[in-house]
């Protein structure tokens, strides 16, 4: 025993007999070529995410005065479609700032 060291309890050692479990780990089919093409992606992406999110942003705010602009027309269809074109250049954006700044491909 050392000295210092607390044992606690006995636990099963391999060398004692301990059965050898059988569950292993399996990797996706296709799982390298798929990680492969998003860590690609993720890098092209990082590479140009400086211009490309003050592109993004600018013309998110162009949908959005835009939006602004036929909220108040008698014709609704052009407020709705204009909501739903800034709505989704808005999720583009967030979707691509939440890729770029909180997932992080293995491998890297």
């Amino acid at each position: 025993m050392k000295k210092g060291v607390l044992i606690v309890g006995n636990f099963p050692n391999q060398e004692k007999g301990a059965a050898k479990s059988d569950a292993t780990v399996r990797k996706p089919e296709n799982s390298s070529a798929e990680s492969g093409f998003v860590m690609w992606v993720w890098v092209c992406v990082v590479l140009i995410w400086r211009p490309l999110s003050w592109i993004i942003s600018f013309d998110c705010m162009i949908q959005f005065i835009k939006m602004i602009y036929y909220w108040n027309t008698p014709n609704t269809t052009h407020a709705v479609q204009a909501s739903l074109i800034f709505l989704l250049h808005f999720a583009v954006l967030t979707a691509l700032t939440y890729f770029v700044s909180v997932y992080k491909p293995k491998g890297i």
